[in-house]
């Protein structure tokens, strides 16, 4: 049995050997231009960073021109200080820069499903197989460019070669007159891209650079050409087998590791002016939603549960002594969403978010947005149509989906609460013969049910016939109702109601919300009794009563209270 991957084969002047495509992305300077874009004076001074935690305080990275003055790395402070007093001097802040650059490798993964970060200011990006999605390496390495916000995009180097190695020294020591923030190395190149390079090219200590001068070694080309494998590996030992199969173009690289990404189910927006407009904060939700659904989908994970929360700037409306402005402890408003089946695309996250927007009235300017995924959960895979038509997937099942879409913006346009499904529950009250429950209590609703089909037996009712009794008990003889149908609007709780009888000829006359209501017509009694052992149990005799204008009353008698009570209203 063999096996397939997606691994090249390249030629090489030993033979063939597998190898992968990676693309380098290099910032220079990084600490530095990050360190200037928290500056408002920066243009006035040079810049040089130092390391606060040592003990000379040395300095780590300088502008060109500081380095021009003899303010090099590793020089410690006081000793810069005294040579270039003129230089603006600031601490190196690590964390801050690791934060910065996380931001930017997000943006890579965008690119490669496999990112590997160095440091902060260079990242590796497998990009073999990636020509069906952005075409050439040529362009990809210009879109990758340009992806890279500013004050970073300007200065960012770009290599691309076979392994990870070959394509670091590419991004530093590259020159191609064309573009020379872009090196690409054909595949099966690396040797000669990298022979004319001096060795101060290669990935080694200043100590071992200095041994292969004394060596009469200046270019990369000539460790392969000058020296045999044993004695530069006597003279190295295992680094020494690293750099001669470098010089010949062989991989010495491992697979690109990916970076840890943390599960940040939290992505938030501040504004630094106040927004009213609904088309503008919609365009600002879509940027959170595609940000959000893009770290939930490297998790394999879906959102049943979306947390917004709205932050206002409610000093206008207090100034101006709007009536009903919102007081300063309600600046925060949150609200939970709940998705229909599980949020993991940009585009369903944006879609309830807008939803939410648009019957949310908000009545203060808006200056921050923060949404939350909670309830997480792998996302429930959906079966695709086949065929059209009733060979696809059965009507119900679209049915349900739709309405369960459905239910979910309406939650989301007015309130979680404001949407209720009613599950039948055995009760001889009528007022418990339901149960009001939230559209997610149960998936009991939204099972998927084929429709049966003719010579089909219905679900639930399979398997041998149930013996019927050998006698049957008749049942009470029950009056004749007025009306066939129940009663619509049901009241509940139901409304107590006085009658009254005014003679034996005479319509009984009932009080129902402080009015006087002659009957024309009636029929009961309809008795409904508990059973005797429960709790609270119900003794009534219900009526049906028309009065003169046509209206249908719904009534009963609590013969335990004793008591009249109105039910319900017919249609």
């Amino acid at each position: 049995m063999t096996s397939r991957t997606n691994s090249r084969c390249v030629s090489t002047e030993e033979g063939w050997m597998a190898t992968r495509r990676v693309a380098c992305v290099w910032l220079p300077r990084f600490s530095l231009a990050n360190a200037r874009a928290r500056l408002t004076n920066d243009g006035a001074y040079s810049l040089a960073l130092y390391n606060p935690d040592s003990r000379s305080r040395e300095i780590v990275v300088a502008d060109p021109d500081v380095l021009a003055r003899g303010v090099q790395p590793g020089l410690p402070l006081t000793a810069a200080e005294a040579r270039c007093p003129d230089v603006l001097y600031r601490t190196i802040d690590p964390a801050l820069d690791d934060a910065t650059f996380a931001s930017i490798a997000d943006i890579l993964d965008t690119f490669s499903p496999v990112v590997e970060v160095k440091g902060a200011g260079i990242a590796f990006l497998d990009i073999d197989g990636l020509e069906l999605l952005y075409g050439p390496e040529d362009v990809l390495a210009q879109r990758l460019r340009r992806a890279i916000p500013e004050p970073f995009g300007a200065t960012t180097r770009i290599g691309i070669a076979d392994g990870r190695t070959v394509a670091e020294i590419a991004s530093r020591h590259g020159i191609v007159p064309n573009d020379p923030g872009i090196t690409i190395v054909p595949a099966g190149a690396n040797a000669r891209f990298l022979a004319p390079l001096p060795i101060e090219a290669l990935p080694i200590s200043f100590d071992a650079a200095e041994r292969l001068r004394m060596l009469g070694i200046r270019a990369i080309g000539d460790i392969g050409a000058r020296l045999p494998r044993n004695a530069l590996v006597h003279r190295l030992d295992h680094l020494g087998e690293t750099i001669w199969r470098l010089s010949r173009g062989e991989t010495i690289d491992e697979p690109l590791s990916p970076r840890p990404r943390p599960l940040v189910t939290r992505d938030e927006i501040e504004l630094e002016w106040a927004e009213e407009s609904n088309d503008r904060l919609i365009f600002l939700l879509k940027g959170l939603a595609d940000r959000l659904a893009r770290r939930l989908d490297a998790h394999g994970l879906a959102a049943h549960r979306l947390r917004v929360t709205w932050r206002f700037d409610t000093r206008p409306a207090l100034a101006s002594g709007i009536e009903g402005a919102t007081p300063p402890d309600a600046a925060i408003h949150q609200r939970d969403l709940f998705p229909a089946e599980g949020s993991a695309s940009g585009a369903s996250i944006h879609e309830i978010l807008r939803w939410h927007l648009e019957g949310a009235h908000l009545r203060a300017p808006v200056i921050g947005i923060a949404i939350e995924a909670m309830d997480l959960a792998p996302p429930r895979g959906r079966q695709l149509r086949l065929l059209g038509g009733q060979l696809g997937r059965p009507a119900s099942f679209d049915r349900q989906r739709n309405a369960r879409h459905a239910i979910a913006r309406l939650r989301a346009r007015w309130h979680p609460d404001a949407v209720r499904r009613a599950r039948a529950q055995p009760s001889r009250r009528p007022e418990d013969a339901f149960q009001w429950l939230r559209p997610e209590a149960s998936d009991e609703a939204f099972e998927d049910v084929d429709d049966v089909s003719p010579g089909k037996k219905p679900p639930g009712r399979s398997g041998p016939a149930r013996p019927r009794p050998a006698k049957v008990p008749r049942p009470t003889p029950q009056p004749s109702a007025l009306l066939g149908q129940p009663p619509v609007w049901i009241i509940d709780p139901p409304e107590p109601i006085t009658l009254r009888v005014p003679g034996s000829s005479k319509s009984p006359i009932i009080t129902f919300r402080q009015r006087q209501i002659p009957l024309i017509e009636w029929a009961g009694p309809f008795r409904v009794s508990d059973l005797p052992w429960r709790d609270n149990r119900a003794e009534r005799d219900y009526y049906q009563a028309i009065d003169a204008d046509g209206r249908a009353y719904w009534l009963y008698h609590d013969r335990i209270d004793d008591r009249w009570l109105c039910h319900g209203i017919f249609d």
